[in-house]
């Protein structure tokens, strides 16, 4: 897998408490900052992907979701 080269700039306003939590949170998995931030949106990201791809298979499996037009009578 290449490396991506980082370009872009991201700021935002975060509390004092949810930073440290980020800093905590990155320092367990020996990452920077932003590559912690980076993974954890990314495997959110995929689960959510995965998770709705799962459900709609679900709904057609059980009929929730299918519209069915108006029935013809021959």
């Amino acid at each position: 897998m290449k490396p991506v080269k980082k370009k872009e700039t991201l700021n935002f306003r975060v509390s004092p408490e949810f930073k440290q939590r980020l800093i905590t949170e990155a320092e367990k998995e020996h990452r920077s900052l932003t590559n912690y931030l980076e993974i954890t949106l990314t495997r959110l990201w995929d689960e959510l992907e995965m998770g709705s791809a799962r459900d709609e298979k679900e709904k057609l499996r059980s009929g929730i979701g299918i519209k069915l037009g108006p029935r013809r009578v021959r």
